[in-house]
């Protein structure tokens, strides 16, 4: 049987170092976890080396061995070895090389006896599981799920946001959404939710054109327009032109097309994905993983759930809604991006003539407890029986895991596919 990779003495050199030298232990823990060390009498030591330096305490052979008693001799044999200071991201290196080959080694076994087993429904399942058991990180700041490390990562990301030149990245240009919800964030799963007719389509291409148009890169998965009426859509909006006359080109003036011609020139180089093909839920996993290795995902936009399906042989259509938008949420977590995705809500409140509440959601259990917000749309129009060129839409912010619910009213022109606040 062949020996896993490891390197004893690098191990005794960063331990030894770390024990007389107290100021390079933090760049340390940046970059080695427990797990990273092979010999288990050394990850013994190195949990205890980091736990004493979370505490604020000195760190020497003294200190450590009060807390592992009886090491003092194994503690004083690291200390007396001579490494240098110097050399400490050299010893950092083979440990951590090491560490990942034995991942390596450990994961691909584990994804061929996945193989053999025929433990997937579907080939693309398990494409998908075995590109998440190699995704191996390899850089420092290893993510970690220690409390203090955690509190200290948090309180380096409000600083950084808090100098940042560009902190409204995810700010939708909807102000009085943004002023409510602070834009999209990273890692949330967003619901928005609409009877036919009121505008969910249009109110997501918006948010979409909206942050492409400031460079944010953006993917809109359709299941319910194919790519040239979004695309349509998107020219009647910037355009400000009638999307009927944009249906029935020969209705254009001469005016028009100049206007056209514009607004396809100010978008032709946003950074904007639409894709009508994908059905599969697993699929849209695969291609957004692929889309953000390649650094062009930052957001995520799927119209509708109830459009799409899976792979997975699975008995009710509620079961395979709770399936769909776990994984939607899971694309959210692993791939660091908002996922924002439509959803229809049932007949109830248009036959109690109310506004819509989280529980019209269709199969709304599941998508309610994955969701991190909830945005509910409601024609509140005047005379709604009436044809209008505008209409009046209450936006019902029905959970926001962390922040307040609240409502605001937009604007919404049909006749060109545009939200507008409502000042």
């Amino acid at each position: 049987m062949r020996i896993e990779p490891y390197n004893f003495e690098a191990e005794k050199a960063i331990l030894g170092t770390m024990l007389v030298n107290n100021e390079i232990i933090s760049d340390v823990l940046k970059k080695l976890q427990v797990d990273d060390f092979w010999d288990s009498e050394h990850k013994v030591i190195y949990e205890t080396i980091k736990n004493l330096h979370y505490k604020k305490t000195v760190i020497n052979i003294i200190s450590v061995n009060e807390i592992l008693k009886e090491k003092l001799d194994y503690l004083c044999g690291l200390t007396g070895c001579n490494f240098t200071t110097a050399n400490i991201n050299h010893y950092v290196d083979i440990v951590k090389d090491n560490a990942i080959r034995r991942q390596i080694i450990r994961r691909s076994t584990e994804i061929a006896e996945m193989a053999y087993e025929s433990t997937f429904d579907s080939t693309v399942e398990l494409l998908n599981k075995s590109k998440q058991l190699l995704d191996i990180k390899i850089k420092e700041n290893d993510s970690t799920d220690e409390l203090a490390p955690i509190l200290i990562e948090a309180f380096d990301d409000m600083e950084k946001d808090y100098n940042s030149k560009d902190d409204k990245r995810y700010y939708t240009k909807m102000k009085c959404y943004d002023k409510l919800t602070a834009g999209l964030h990273k890692q949330e799963l967003t619901i928005i939710g609409a009877r036919p007719a009121v505008g969910k389509t249009t109110f997501a291409i918006n948010m979409m054109i909206n942050l492409a148009s400031k460079g944010v890169k953006v993917l809109f998965i359709s299941r319910e327009m194919a790519k040239k009426q979004i695309a349509k859509r998107i020219i009647s909006c910037i355009s400000k032109i009638n999307g009927q006359k944009i249906k029935e080109p020969k209705l254009l003036t001469e005016s028009c097309w100049i206007d056209i011609s514009k607004a396809i020139g100010a978008m032709s180089e946003w950074p904007i994905l639409i894709n009508d093909d994908i059905s599969k839920s697993e699929d849209i996993f695969d291609y957004c993983l692929r889309l953000k290795e390649k650094n062009k995902l930052e957001v995520l936009f799927v119209d509708y759930l109830g459009l799409l399906t899976s792979h997975k042989k699975i008995d009710s259509k509620r079961l395979e809604i709770e399936y769909i938008s776990r994984l939607l949420k899971e694309i959210a977590l692993d791939l660091h991006i908002p996922v924002v995705c439509l959803c229809q809500l049932s007949r109830s409140n248009d036959k109690d003539n109310r506004e819509p509440k989280m529980s019209d959601l269709r199969e709304s259990g599941s998508i309610e407890q994955d969701a991190d917000n909830v945005i509910l749309l409601h024609n509140a129009t005047e005379n709604q029986e009436q044809e209008t060129t505008e209409m009046k839409i209450k936006v019902i912010v029905a959970k926001q895991r962390n922040g307040a619910t609240g409502y605001f009213k937009l604007k919404y022109y049909p006749n060109v596919f545009k939200f507008y606040d409502y000042f």
